[in-house]
């Protein structure tokens, strides 16, 4: 029969690796874009610039929540998805270029998310993941178009009552 310090001396090791590779896949798992308790990551996703400018010259508005920002600064916008299936805005505004944060908060109880295409019906830009509420808030990241204009924003879920206008200016 083999001593207990034998044993240990062989499994213990083994444990101490397993553990190690069980701590460094964690940590290279987190979710650092996701607030609240909503499930699934949401990796920074930038725009693409639209090919041939379908994106319509941006007509007034007002400067990006947070002040007045210029091509590549951070700029955070809220919006709400609340009952009955729609935003709580239809119209959102960033400087071309700037890294925008979406605070999407889910006051519904079903699920929603927060989706950017070159226009209605067209090529996706940015799509969030779907998430349950309610009062859950999720950062939505991606960096605004480099050009001006007029994008589409809405709920993939609910396209044909929750969407609004991306201003680019």
């Amino acid at each position: 029969m083999r001593s207990a310090w034998h044993i240990s001396r062989r499994v213990l090791p083994a444990l101490i690796a397993v553990g190690l590779v069980a701590a460094l896949a964690g940590a290279c798992s987190s979710n650092n874009s996701t607030s609240g308790t909503a499930t699934g990551s949401s990796p920074t996703i930038e725009f693409h610039t639209p090919v041939g400018g379908s994106g319509s010259p941006a007509a007034g508005g007002s400067p990006a929540a947070g002040g007045s920002a210029t091509t590549g600064q951070a700029v955070t916008l809220q919006i709400a998805a609340e009952p009955g299936n729609k935003f709580d805005k239809d119209k959102l505004t960033v400087p071309a270029g700037a890294q925008v944060t979406v605070q999407f908060t889910n006051n519904d109880p079903i699920i929603h998310n927060f989706a950017v295409y070159d226009k209605k019906g067209g090529t996706e830009l940015y799509t969030g993941d779907l998430f349950k509420g309610p009062n859950v808030t999720k950062d939505e990241k991606f960096t605004a178009p480099a050009k001006a204009g007029n994008y589409y924003f809405q709920c993939d879920v609910h396209p044909d009552t929750m969407n609004g206008t991306l201003v680019v200016q």
